[in-house]
């Protein structure tokens, strides 16, 4: 059988994914094509890809029309490949203003080609009133009609269960990285931290917007003023990086909260290796996953929708994004465990990710979920 994965974009995390799902796929006799968007100056499709162990397609994002925050996007050439594949099954993470989609999407749907969907269901919170029901509605209507969903946890499952779906139809795939390959090639060191040195809280991805980390700021420099021995590393780099910078200089903690920039490798393994806990207090996801590969303790939202899947006695939940007071308790209230008990901490995050987060527990729900479409097709 021909499966078609559409996918808006193709970063390097996610190859490993398509990997490992078309060696599984090769072996029940499956073939696997990924059709994905790429920025690009041209409209021009490149070759296929299959130096990365899978047979994948680039077709260049065109803009088609901006409102409101929301860009209407295209992709050029990617309805015609998606003909020429004649998939039996076709996977899609939905993103109501891609034009190209809804293309497919009635073709497919006028021709009986079944689809999963493969979603978290994150709503920007910039958006708003029409752009909110519109989104809403078209989602429901994709989710309810797909022959199976694939939701990153299981905060999405249960909301669509309650709208009807049948349980047997919604595969949680919890959404990760290669944490298998982390835990094999980190330092020993991470299974047993020395907490009596001076705690340092970590945080690494981009620092834009919806991160809120000049709350995360404000709360640690308000601990380090009260005399708590702690630092805060952020690593990355994004459009409020500067913003923070100054924010830490007016606060005068420059020796204490440190804006690294950009690392990747070895330099970003060495800070997950050295810290001791991981904040993240607005949205993100797969630097969690990252995080507890590395046995931090974990403060963090539940993002997404996913974390909440993740934090389970290996560090806090926070209620509310960016809330000053509520992330300044839950580093406290770390602060002030014995080693014994942040270790305890820190090891229960290894556990989780292990248990309900690896790449090949993915893999095999999106295999399991694959199956199940062409079952209810006749097809297996």
């Amino acid at each position: 059988m021909k499966i078609v994965y559409l996918y808006s974009s193709l970063p390097e995390y996610r190859k490993e994914f398509f990997y490992l799902l078309n060696k599984q796929l090769k072996e029940r006799g499956h073939i696997l094509k990924v059709l994905y968007g790429v920025k690009s100056s041209s409209n021009e499709s490149k070759q296929i890809d299959r130096d990365e162990g899978f047979e994948s397609l680039p077709f260049a994002i065109k803009i088609v029309y901006e409102k409101g925050g929301l860009q209407f996007t295209s992709y050029p050439g990617m309805f015609k490949a998606f003909l020429e594949e004649k998939p039996d099954v076709y996977v899609l993470q939905f993103h109501v203003a891609e034009l190209t989609y809804w293309r497919i999407y009635r073709y497919a749907k006028h021709h009986h080609i079944p689809y999963i969907t493969w979603d978290c269901n994150y709503q920007r919170p910039e958006l708003g009133g029409l752009q909110v029901r519109l989104r809403s509605k078209l989602v429901d209507k994709t989710d309810m009609e797909a022959s199976v969903c694939l939701t990153y946890g299981t905060k999405l499952r249960d909301e669509l269960i309650r709208k009807g779906r049948d349980e047997k139809d919604v595969i949680v795939a919890q959404n990760t990285i290669n944490i298998e390959k982390i835990i094999a090639e980190r330092s020993p060191l991470c299974d047993n931290r020395d907490f009596n040195h001076p705690i340092h809280v970590l945080f690494v991805g981009l620092v834009k917007g919806r991160k809120y980390l000049e709350t995360a700021i404000e709360a640690v420099a308000s601990l380090i003023k009260e005399g708590h021995d702690i630092y805060f590393d952020i690593v990355g780099g994004g459009d409020m990086f500067e913003t923070c910078k100054e924010q830490i200089a007016q606060l005068g903690v420059n020796d204490r909260i440190i804006m690294h920039g950009p690392k990747h490798g070895e330099d970003v393994k060495r800070f997950f290796e050295q810290s001791d806990i991981f904040l993240l207090p607005g949205t993100g996801g797969l630097a969690i996953n990252e995080a507890m590969a590395y046995s931090l303790p974990i403060i963090s939202t539940e993002g997404d929708g996913t974390i909440i899947d993740l934090i389970d006695g290996n560090g806090y939940l926070l209620n509310r994004m960016g809330d000053v007071d509520e992330i300044k308790n839950a580093v406290l209230s770390f602060l002030n465990l014995t080693p014994t008990e942040k270790q305890t901490m820190a090891n229960r995050s290894k556990e989780i990710i292990l248990q309900r987060a690896t790449l090949e527990n993915m893999v095999n729900k999106h295999i399991e979920a694959i199956e199940r479409a062409l079952q209810k097709k006749g097809l297996h």
